[in-house]
């Protein structure tokens, strides 16, 4: 029987440090964040040793894992290096093999560019906070933020980096608004991909 690896990481902390509530298009998840006393590289030669390659994607400072705990179960990993000497941090989710579409685009974010198909929709209701993505836009980042920062300049946000000037040419950036208290972040890559996050502050 297929079950959770979490306990078996050397250096784990068995003290949850966080329990969050999460709707992830639609289906209600709790997001799990603990410590890991080890090295980085200590880690990544555990996770080698124990997992399948395929089940491993490692960029920079951080290692995804993502492996079945049942029939229609998986169960990912995100394991963060906080830097020589600190304890590595990890958020867990265990949640159905497949998730659903995300059905409707949250209006508290950007309005979806032309031709763009949403991915991934969260809610995390505890904070009051919403993130999306989505991909094939079909515009560079940089079109992109541009777009997005004329939207919510007309609405009453304003730049932290001002990032959509042609002179910077960046593809991502940190809005805020004063009435209500809102903060937005946006981040576009190639092949039109997209990312939003908003919530109060």
């Amino acid at each position: 029987m297929l079950s959770s690896k979490v306990d078996s990481i050397p250096g784990i902390d068995r003290e949850i440090l966080l329990i969050e509530p999460m709707i992830v298009n639609g289906v209600r998840l709790k997001l799990e964040v603990r410590r890991i006393d080890s090295t980085f590289d200590n880690l990544i030669l555990f996770l080698k040793g124990n997992f399948d390659p395929k089940e491993l994607r490692a960029a920079g400072d951080t290692i995804r894992v993502a492996y079945k705990t049942g029939e229609k179960q998986v169960e990912r990993w995100l394991i963060v290096n906080s830097g020589d000497g600190k304890p590595l941090t990890m958020f867990c989710i265990t949640s159905p093999l497949k998730l659903p579409g995300p059905g409707e685009w949250p209006a508290s974010l950007p309005p979806l560019p032309v031709g763009a198909k949403a991915v991934q929709v969260v809610e995390f209701p505890g904070r009051k906070a919403v993130y999306g993505s989505f991909e094939n836009s079909g515009n560079s980042p940089e079109q992109l933020l541009r777009n997005t920062s004329d939207f919510l300049r007309s609405r009453g946000w304003q730049a932290a980096g001002n990032e959509a000037d042609p002179s910077i040419q960046g593809n991502g950036d940190l809005f805020l608004r004063a009435n209500p208290r809102e903060l937005m972040w946006v981040s576009y890559g190639a092949a039109g991909n997209g990312a939003c996050y908003t919530r109060p502050y």
